[in-house]
């Protein structure tokens, strides 16, 4: 795919990694614009109209990545949007919002040094041929991915403080329901051998520690 004028928003929080990913990119002949913030990126954006944007999800104090690219997309409707996360079971990706557009994506920030990753997801993403749900970037062996969809929103509602009975009523469904899918979830990750209590605790950090602290309106 010719490169040429195709240009592409770089925002991320970390300016090794910024710096990084815009040098790759200029070496393969896109045109690039860095930010560090959205605040930032909003202002960059009006002076480069870029076709797409690559925005890291955590940006620190602040709006966050989703945030964004909701921003974003309703300034460019057209624009691709790409994810940098560090989140390896892409399901947790969108734990947070819905989908914001149809032509969006994300990559594992562990594998963006690789240009061939990088370069021919981007180029996916500027023909219109990617989805947030593609399955190429996922890495089988996260501990979330033994657990169910159903399974992933009890403990997202969780990690977001919600008890047993408003998770209930979210899912229009019976505390005593939503207790039992959080027994399986914990028997999925092999947790049921510990206190109860310990072991939902478990469930909420790992959550946290691989999709931050979700909303509890999402």
């Amino acid at each position: 795919m010719q490169n040429v004028e195709r240009k592409i928003l770089v925002v991320e929080d970390e300016s090794l990694l910024r710096n990084l990913i815009a040098n790759l990119l200029e070496s393969e002949g896109f045109l690039v614009q860095t930010a560090g913030s959205a605040v930032e990126a909003k202002r960059v954006a009006k002076l480069f109209d870029p076709d797409l944007a690559l925005l890291d999800i955590e940006l620190g104090d602040g709006p966050n990545g989703l945030d964004l690219a909701e921003s974003l997309l309703a300034l460019y409707p057209g624009l691709s949007v790409f994810f940098l996360t560090h989140i390896a079971e892409p399901r947790l990706v969108d734990r947070h919002k819905k989908v914001v557009s149809k032509n969006t994506g994300y990559l594992v920030k562990s594998r963006v040094a690789e240009p061939s990753y990088l370069v021919s997801a981007l180029d996916a993403a500027l023909r219109g041929k990617v989805g947030i749900d593609q399955q190429h970037f996922k890495t089988p062996d996260h501990i979330f991915t033994k657990l169910s969809n159903t399974q992933l929103d009890v403990v997202k509602y969780l990690a977001a403080g919600l008890t047993p009975s408003q998770i209930a009523v979210r899912r229009g469904t019976t505390p005593r329901a939503v207790r039992n899918v959080v027994a399986r979830a914990i028997d999925s990750l092999k947790l049921s051998g510990v206190d109860e209590g310990l072991a939902r605790a478990t469930l909420i950090r790992e959550y946290i520690k691989v999709a931050g602290t979700p909303r509890a309106d999402g």
